[in-house]
């Protein structure tokens, strides 16, 4: 199971930093020179890591993407996107998580000076979480959905998907920049946020994040954290959870056979294999979470999460079903809406690059 490694070179390095035995958390203070990263400039296609080809047949809906941390370096507090070997990084994994989109749905994903890993954690693992470090990153896509919504988008429906910082970042976005009865919130099909814990106090706060109760609503929050039997990890339990094989929030299991397909990739991104029934799931109402059925999870864990936290497998695992998914519920929405539809929507007006 090596590939699944692959995918996120990032949790090597954690490992390593957090595993027992390996030293303290402490992190020297960054100097000055390299305290300052330059923010994107969402007008130019360069700060994009996916962007709709050139001339591509326009999609009736949209996704905008936000990718999981790829950065790991104690040095550096932020994420340079100028640097060329995390721009491909960031870029190899964006193209692998949205390739279920292509052909069907028009798909932006933004670069953003998202934290460095050994700096998030520390502060993810206190209550309360104090989100400060996240920040720029979280400011960065807040600019590029706003550059999104004025430039690109053009009154299409659109779905919003991240995993783990990416969710987090998305998930702060949907509490200031999609309030209620507000267009780009009437345009939203869904949000999938697997990877971060949509915990009751966000809900109660924010009426606009409103869960999903089953395959086909929408609007709503979709979301999810991986787990196997047994795990008491803290930091991805407590929030809102729907089971990703069979899309219901009550604990009724989903077989094997309920799998479309586990999909891995190789080095270059191409599909290296696709597993169908790889595993069940339950929800796990207790703890907020998706525990599978793995007869082997362990390489599928890290030392630094704990035994049983699964979080590498939060999209993966379960990638044809949220594929099948995600495009149901466009056309659910589509359905629903067909008479509220703006000229701009039907006009199939072609995605700003």
């Amino acid at each position: 199971m090596k590939q699944i490694f692959r995918f996120y070179p990032l949790f090597l390095a954690l490992g390593m930093l957090f595993a027992p035995g390996c030293g303290t958390r402490t992190l020297p203070p960054p100097p000055a020179a390299q305290a300052f990263v330059a923010a994107p400039d969402y007008t130019q296609p360069g700060s994009w890591a996916v962007l709709p080809e050139a001339g591509a047949e326009p999609q009736p809906f949209d996704v905008f993407y936000v990718y999981p941390t790829v950065f790991v370096d104690p040095a550096h507090p932020v994420m340079d996107i100028s640097v060329p070997k995390l721009r491909n990084k960031a870029e190899l994994i964006a193209r692998e998580h949205t390739g279920m989109f292509q052909g069907k749905f028009n798909v932006f994903a933004p670069h953003y000076r998202q934290c460095e890993l050994s700096r998030a954690m520390p502060v993810l693992e206190k209550e309360p979480v104090d989100l400060t470090v996240l920040q720029p990153g979280f400011d960065d896509i807040r600019r590029a959905f706003r550059n999104f919504l004025a430039n690109r988008n053009h009154g299409r429906p659109f779905i919003l998907i991240g995993h783990s910082q990416g969710a987090m970042a998305l998930l702060e976005l949907m509490k200031t920049d999609l309030p209620e009865g507000s267009i780009a919130r009437r345009n939203l099909i869904a949000a999938y946020l697997p990877g971060w814990p949509v915990r009751p106090a966000d809900l109660a706060a924010y009426p606009q994040l409103r869960p999903a109760a089953g395959e086909l609503d929408t609007g709503v929050v979709v979301s999810w954290n991986t787990e196997a039997p047994g795990t008491g990890y803290p930091v991805f339990a407590g929030g809102i959870c729907i089971n990703p094989l069979n899309w219901r929030t009550d604990g009724a299991p989903a077989g094997r056979a309920a799998n479309l397909g586990a999909v891995f990739f190789d080095r270059t991104g191409a599909v290296e294999r696709e597993i169908p029934g790889f595993c069940g799931a339950a929800v796990d109402a207790k703890r907020g979470t998706v525990v599978v059925d793995l007869d082997d999870p362990a390489p599928y864990e890290l030392a630094a999460f704990g035994k049983g936290v699964l979080h590498l497998g939060d999209i993966l695992f379960f990638y044809r079903n949220l594929a099948e998914n995600a495009a149901r519920r466009a056309h659910a929405f589509q359905a629903a809406h067909a008479l509220e539809r703006s000229p701009a929507i039907t006009s199939g007006s072609a995605p700003g690059r």
